[in-house]
């Protein structure tokens, strides 16, 4: 860690502990429902299977006929096949056309990696956002594609289920417990609530009011199309379990209604797939109707089928990229994309990771097949199976950890990874002879090489602090490998001698000290986090520090970094020296001023370790001012952007006094020069001894105004900050009225002001005419750009569909004149012709962006009593 963490005032971080508490038991609260609920999903199963042995639901596994897994595998392919519809309805519901290639692809990885991970409205957003990103999109596009595909799943399996239901409500009503009739009245009400809504997308053209929320219906055709897109789409689904079911007595309608029940069931459950609960569900519906074993072994088959091999697959797909430029060029071009979404590595190679760790210890738990374990016993010595069995529960409990570091991008998690995926398929080899559990670890093994690139942070894995789902996911795992054990050896009766039982018929011996070894790591590692001694927490940036950021900020394009000269704000820098992020506490709030600086690889990594400091102490980050370009980073952290305003960019190779349009702004520049002004450059070495008449046109300024010096984002009267720019002075008939500070860089890319300051004797036009005399002597230097500043809110939407971030500032900007000139300050920038570029405020959802704002206010105005006062 950098010599640059702030020190706290306990006062602070008193108020951090206790502000923390109340957003850390909700954070608990939701994963730990679903971790419950999965443990009761977990016994349901295990009182349904209780008369069968573990033998029994492996012998219905082998008892699949091959033409069984074909036709699910075809019925998988054609349900995604229709996936695909969904997007193309969501895209045609908002206006924009993309091709059918890029669409297909990112509706494929959408819906493989949200099966798996669960929160599909998240996880499949968040993978829509990258991808659809690159092909044009925005970030509101994004959200409108995924709430349309949100609500057309929820409506299609509500009315496929009610259509089943109205045709067979007796298998439901085995279920439910609920009379037949009663099923059918509640179908019949579902089926004419779609149809009115159908209706209404035929005939109603103006947005639909519900409470504060207006809504624009698809067209009738859209709404039609879509409604048969989704009835296929969860025809076929449900079609992969109904091939795989050793008996089909069960009429399909009939089925697809108990199917349709048990998926929403899943999604209620808030857990990654549904995994418990539907199976639960369906074993309950289906228990009289087959023999329950070969259910089981169904329900096994359909979840390797439709979850896992399409997200292995996509996984693939996204690894591509990463493979090197050839591939890159072959693979783009015959998808027809302009990316295949590398910033969706990390998070695909850690729930793949998460995924084999947790197939590494079920394994472990389960008794392996009676003919591999004669081959490998006449061949392998014991000591060797005993060991790589105890390794095969280690590693498996040590992957789920680091999955959660390759989540971060941790370079240090990725070579674990490798090494622990490469070393488990050996030991599922000399387990078991189980090549399945081999292959998928060596396939990860090597999409780790492949996407090598990505992984690219220094923070130590034992540092990286795991998330509350990530806690509950691991438990989750752990739960079921010992559910597994005690199904698989409910016949054995346990003696304390089993632990130590080593022998070539022990293998509940092995499958309870591999349960153990697993634990047992994980165990360790969580008491290394509870005990670890806290990281130092140093002072504020010392002069030489400031020095050092000025150097890095110098050799950069962008002049944002040089605000940190100020000397107010923290320094964190980057491992290599090559970026830092200056940033303010205050209270809980870790914001940081403007996106870190650095190459792309190391704003990532500042980001996380700013993002880690913060959760270390209790706090929340924020990121204020950051430009589109960097929101991928933001987002793969799991926070949020919220828009702040739009800033002014001036191409300077277009602006000139010339022709008719700058008519007004060369009138204008003409008459100030009669009026007697003129402009004059300060070099950075005349500074200091210009500071006195630098001071006193300040000293003015602010007596006029009634105010005091800001800061955070705004530049103020420091001296040694003033020093280290050049300064731009204009003069009235000789005299000085008015001054600004310059950012510039070696670069010699992009220019802006930021401290500006005049006299009451500087005339009406000073402040243009200035303007205009740095856009002209820039673009003599040759510099691309000239930045102008945010014009607060502008540029926010006032769509019914828009955020409520967005619409309420939208109010403000047109009804708050008379507390700030929001439309006047756009205006006045209006006239040098600018590009308009969205600034974003990037911290958590809920009320956090507002705490947020107030906490920068009170950082930019000195305090709280700054905000009400001048």
């Amino acid at each position: 860690m950098p010599s640059t963490t702030p020190v706290l005032e306990e006062r602070d971080a008193t108020a951090g502990r206790a502000v923390s508490a109340d957003s850390q038991w909700r954070a608990w609260l939701g994963p730990a429902i679903a971790l419950v609920v999965f443990a009761i999903a977990a016994a349901g199963i295990h009182a349904e299977l209780q008369d069968f042995s573990y033998a029994t639901l492996r012998q219905s596994l082998h008892a699949l006929d091959p033409l069984q897994i074909v036709l699910a595998l075809a019925s998988t392919a054609a349900s995604f096949l229709f996936l695909t519809g969904y997007d193309r309805s969501a895209l045609s519901y908002i206006g924009k056309r993309l091709p059918y290639p890029a669409v297909a692809l990112t509706s494929f990885c959408g819906y493989a990696i949200a099966n798996m991970a669960g929160a599909g409205a998240i996880t499949g957003g968040s993978v829509r956002y990258r991808m659809y990103l690159d092909e044009g999109l925005d970030g509101a596009d994004v959200a409108r594609v995924t709430t349309f595909c949100v609500l057309a799943f929820a409506i299609g399996v509500h009315a496929v289920g009610a259509l089943a239901i109205l045709v067979h409500p007796e298998e439901v009503a085995q279920v439910t417990h609920l009379a037949p009739e009663v099923l059918r009245a509640i179908a019949a009400a579902a089926c004419l609530l779609i149809g009115i809504t159908l209706g209404a997308c035929f005939h109603r053209t103006e947005p639909l009011a519900i409470g504060p929320w207006k809504i624009r219906l698809p067209s009738g055709a859209l709404a039609l199309e879509q409604l048969a897109i989704s009835a296929l789409d969860i025809l076929f689904s449900g079609l992969v379990l109904y091939v795989l079911l050793p008996v089909n007595d069960v009429p399909f309608l009939a089925f697809i209604a108990l199917y349709a029940s048990a998926a929403v069931a899943g999604l209620a459950s808030h857990i990654p797939g549904g995994i418990g609960v539907f199976e639960a569900v369906m074993l309950v519906a289906l228990r009289d109707n087959m023999p329950v074993a070969g259910l089981g072994a169904a329900l096994a088959a359909y979840r390797v089928i439709y979850y896992l091999v399409p997200f292995v697959l996509a996984t693939l797909v996204i690894a591509l990229r990463e493979a090197g430029p050839g591939i890159e060029r072959v693979a783009t071009r015959a998808l027809g994309v302009a990316r295949l979404g590398s910033s969706l590595t990390p998070f695909t190679m850690s729930l793949l990771t998460f995924t084999s760790g947790v197939v590494l210890l079920w394994s472990a738990a389960t008794p392996g097949l009676p003919g591999r374990l004669r081959v490998l016993h006449a061949v392998v010595p014991l000591f060797v199976v005993e060991t790589s069995h105890f390794l095969a529960g280690a590693i498996g409990g040590a992957l789920l950890v680091t999955a959660h570091g390759l989540r971060h991008k941790l370079n240090g998690a990725w070579a674990i990874a490798l090494a622990f995926s490469v070393l488990g398929s050996f030991a599922a080899l000399t387990k078991g002879v189980d090549y399945e559990e081999a292959t998928l670890l060596m396939f990860v093994a090597v999409l780790l090489v492949l996407t090598r690139k990505r992984f690219y942070r220094h923070t130590a894995l034992i540092n990286s602090t795991l998330s509350v789902g990530w806690v509950f996911g691991v438990i989750g795992a752990l739960l079921g490998m010992y559910a597994l054990i005690l199904f698989s050896y409910k016949h054995v009766e346990y003696a304390h001698a089993l632990w130590w039982q080593f022998d070539r018929h022990g293998e509940a011996s092995r499958a309870m000290r591999a349960g153990l070894a697993g634990a047992a790591g994980i165990f360790v590692w969580g008491l290394w986090h509870l005990l670890r001694p806290p990281r130092t927490r140093l002072a504020p940036p010392t002069p030489a520090e400031v020095d050092r950021a000025e150097t890095i900020a110098r050799e950069r394009p962008e002049v944002e970094g040089l605000i940190a000269l100020l000397g107010d704000k923290q320094l964190l820098f980057a491992e290599d020296g090559d970026g830092f992020v200056s940033y303010a506490v205050r209270r809980t709030s870790w914001v940081a001023m403007g996106d870190p600086v650095g190459p792309p690889d190391v704003i990532s990594e500042l980001a996380w370790r700013l993002r880690e400091l913060a959760d270390m102490h209790g706090g929340r980050v924020a990121f204020y001012q950051t430009c589109a370009a960097t929101l991928p980073v933001y987002i793969d952290m799991g926070l949020t952007p919220f828009k702040l305003g739009d800033e002014a960019v001036v191409p300077l190779r277009e602006f000139s006094l010339e022709g008719s349009r700058r008519k007004t702004l060369r009138q204008s520049h003409t008459r100030a020069e009669r009026d007697g002004l003129t402009f004059e450059l300060i070099p950075r070495a005349d500074v200091p001894a210009n500071m006195p008449l630098l001071e006193a046109i300040s000293r003015e300024w602010l007596g006029a105004k009634n105010t005091r010096e800001k800061r955070f984002s705004l530049g103020a009267f420091v001296p040694d900050y003033v020093c280290r720019n050049d300064v731009a002075l204009v003069r009235c008939k000789g005299l000085p009225v008015a001054f600004a500070t310059l950012m510039t860089t070696a670069r010699s890319v992009e220019a802006s002001v930021d401290l500006m300051r005049h006299t009451g004797a500087a005339p009406g036009s000073t402040m243009e005419f200035l303007f205009v005399k740095l856009l002209l002597h820039f673009k003599a230097l040759g510099y691309e750009r000239f930045m102008l500043g945010m014009a607060p809110l502008s540029g926010l939407e006032n769509h019914p569909l828009a955020p409520v971030w967005h619409r309420f500032g939208h109010l403000i900007y047109n009804r708050g004149e008379r507390f700030y000139n929001f439309q006047g300050l756009r205006l006045f920038k209006d006239k040098f012709e600018p590009r308009w570029e969205p600034r974003y405020l990037v911290t958590h959802s809920g009320l956090n962006p507002l705490i947020v704002m107030v906490d920068v206010a009170a950082l930019i105005a000195g305090g709280v009593g700054g905000v009400f006062s001048k």
